[in-house]
């Protein structure tokens, strides 16, 4: 995998990211650079999240692919460059990916694998709108949990009204 080194004390560390779209269908739609893979066509560590995940997000479930390392880690790897240098998030992939959700309703759901634990995806901080799933991101350029399912969108949405949950 491929080191970003904006900040000398910055690191992707040994883990990957992972990205899903879920609750549309991907099958027409293209970002250059990005592959939206079904997650039952994915590595097992994807498929064997991709229930819960429809459970939670809708299905169908898709990795965000970023066709080098058959994870998410690159597209992010790169947004988190961007972010920690205080960029435009909208120029990179993940601003594509999150322009495409909000337009048509899919929900994204960002994490690294490295620091997930049984609290997961409960602890996952949610965004209604593209400025809040930005603002999150550009807040922690380091650790990224989101999950962005545009206000208004129907999504599988389990949270109770404190917004805690999925």
């Amino acid at each position: 995998m491929r080191s970003f080194g904006v900040h000398p004390d910055f690191s992707l560390g040994t883990m990957s990211y992972f990205a899903t779209i879920s609750g549309v269908d991907l099958n027409t739609l293209h970002i250059a650079g990005v592959s939206f893979t079904p997650a039952n066509q994915t590595q097992d560590y994807v498929r064997r999240l991709a229930g819960e995940l429809g459970d939670l997000d809708g299905l169908p479930v898709y990795l965000v692919d970023d066709g080098v390392t058959g994870t998410s880690h690159e597209i992010i790897g790169e947004a988190i460059e961007v972010a920690y240098s205080n960029g435009d998030l909208l120029g990179t992939r993940v601003g594509a990916v999150l322009q495409l959700c909000e337009k048509t309703g899919g929900v994204f759901r960002v994490w690294d694998a490295g620091a997930i634990d049984a609290q997961w995806p409960s602890q996952t901080h949610r965004c209604g709108t593209l400025a809040d799933a930005l603002g999150q991101l550009l807040s922690d350029p380091i650790q990224w949990e989101i999950r962005f399912a545009s206000t208004g969108a129907r999504t599988h949405d389990s949270s109770d009204s404190n917004g805690h949950g999925a």
